[in-house]
């Protein structure tokens, strides 16, 4: 198995081909990082936990699953390839 740390920052405008969700329904561009304590995000065969991190407005994934990413700025763009295993 391998996982990633990734760091996502919640910033205005921008897309991301993720589904996020949390208890509270689907994430927004106006959320704060307060507000996505819980999140579950869901990457086709992969899947993420996402926690609270000392970061100003960022939080930390873990992605479980073989995945690809690349940073531009700070937008963070990821891609399942593949299941755990």
């Amino acid at each position: 198995m391998r996982s990633e740390t990734l760091v996502l920052y919640l910033t205005k405008g921008g897309s991301a081909d993720l589904r996020v969700y949390s208890s509270e329904g689907r994430l927004s561009k106006s959320d704060t990082v307060s507000s996505v304590k819980h999140v579950r995000l869901e990457l086709g065969g992969c899947s993420a936990d996402v926690g609270f991190a000392e970061f100003e407005d960022a939080v930390v994934i873990r992605v479980s699953g073989r995945v690809e990413y690349s940073v531009k700025g700070s937008v963070v763009g990821v891609r399942c390839v593949g299941p755990e295993g």
